[in-house]
C-alpha cells in the first residue's frame, strides 16, 4: 500500500453513527475478538474488531467463498478476517518467489518476527496494514508471517506438513494449508498469488480472466488512492465476476463507487454499514487520525 496522503480523507466527524449510545460501545466491547494476531503482535485489538464486524456482513455463515484482493501484498490477516474465504487471489504487481517461500518455511518458521520483518511487524500493528520497504526484500517473510500469526501451524497434527506451496501452469503461487476461523472448525484454504495491475483489465493473465469468469463471491480492497481512481476502468469488470449477492468490498476515496453502484445493479454503501462496523471505524479514525484504509464501503450484487 502507499503511503498515508496527507488531508485528503474525511475527517472523524463526517462517519455519521448509525447509533451513539452507550449500549452500543458496551455491546461492540464485549465480543471477543480472534486473539491469535493480537497476541503475536500483528494486529490491535481495533483492527480485529473492525474486519470481523465486516464479516457478519460478508460471509455471516461461513459458507465456502471465494475472494479477490486487489493490491492486496501479504495482507492476509485483514482479509481473512473480514471474509473467512477459504479461496483467495491476492492481485498484486509484485510477483511472489516460491522458492523464497519454500526456503523461508523450512528453515526460519521460527525466527520469521527477527530480523528484517521487525519494522514492518510494528508498522503493521500500529496502522494495520505494511507500508513496504523498496524492493519488497521481506515479501515472502510477510506472507509467511501472516499466516503463522493468524494461527495456520506448520504441521498437522498427525506430524504431516500443512502448508504447500506450489505453482500452477502459468507460475503463480499458492499456498494451501488447513486452518479454522475464530470459533469454526478446521477447513482447507488456500492463498493464490497472481502478478498483474489490476487497473489493466485488458492485459489481465489468463488465470485471472478465468477466475473472474468462473465467478467469485468478494471483491476486497483496502487503501490504494492511485487504484481507487480507476475504478470505472476494472471494477465493472469485477462486478461482472461477481455471484449473484456477491459483494464489493473497496475504499471510495474518489468517490466514483457512489456514482457506479446504480448502473452497476449494487446495493448503495449505506445499506449494509452496520452499527458495529460504523463504531469500529470511528473506534479506528480516532486511534489513527485518519480513516484512510479503515471506511471500506460494502456493496451487494443485487441480479
Amino acid at each position: 500500500m502507499p503511503s498515508i496522503p496527507p488531508k485528503i480523507f474525511p475527517a472523524v466527524h463526517q462517519i455519521e453513527p448509525a447509533g451513539k449510545s452507550v449500549h452500543l460501545a458496551a455491546r461492540c466491547n464485549a465480543i471477543i475478538p480472534d486473539q491469535r494476531p493480537i497476541n503475536a503482535g500483528l494486529l490491535d485489538k481495533e483492527f480485529v474488531c473492525y474486519s470481523m464486524a465486516q464479516r457478519t456482513i460478508l460471509n455471516p455463515r461461513h459458507e465456502k467463498k471465494a475472494g479477490i484482493y486487489g493490491c492486496a501484498g501479504s495482507d492476509w490477516s485483514n482479509f481473512i478476517l473480514a471474509t473467512d474465504a477459504r479461496e483467495a487471489y491476492f492481485i498484486d504487481l509484485i510477483p511472489v518467489d516460491q522458492q523464497r517461500l519454500i526456503q523461508l518455511l523450512e528453515n526460519e518458521w521460527e525466527n520469521l518476527s527477527q530480523n528484517r520483518t521487525h519494522i514492518q511487524m510494528k508498522q503493521k500493528r500500529a496502522y494495520g496494514f505494511v507500508i513496504a520497504p523498496d524492493g519488497m526484500d521481506s515479501f515472502e517473510q510477510m506472507i509467511l508471517l501472516e499466516l503463522k500469526s493468524m494461527g495456520v501451524a506448520k504441521y498437522q497434527s498427525n506430524g504431516q506438513q500443512n502448508i504447500m506451496i506450489e505453482t500452477d501452469p502459468e507460475q503463480n503461487v499458492r499456498i494451501s494449508f488447513k486452518w479454522a476461523y475464530s470459533g469454526q472448525l478446521l477447513k482447507p484454504y488456500s492463498l493464490t498469488f497472481i502478478a498483474a495491475d489490476v487497473r489493466d483489465p485488458a492485459n489481465y493473465p489468463s488465470s485471472l480472466k478465468r477466475i473472474i469468469l468462473k465467478g467469485i463471491d468478494i471483491y476486497y480492497q483496502r487503501a490504494g488512492v492511485l487504484v481507487s481512481s480507476d475504478y470505472q476502468t476494472f471494477l465493472p469488470v469485477m462486478v461482472g465476476g461477481l455471484k449473484i449477492k456477491g459483494f464489493i468490498a473497496v475504499e471510495d476515496l474518489h468517490g466514483l463507487l457512489a456514482v457506479m453502484v446504480q448502473n452497476l445493479k449494487l446495493t448503495k454503501p449505506e445499506e449494509l454499514r452496520t452499527e458495529e462496523i460504523i463504531y469500529w471505524a470511528k473506534t479506528l479514525s480516532a486511534k489513527l487520525r485518519t480513516v484512510y484504509g479503515w471506511q471500506l464501503e460494502i456493496t451487494q450484487k443485487k441480479f
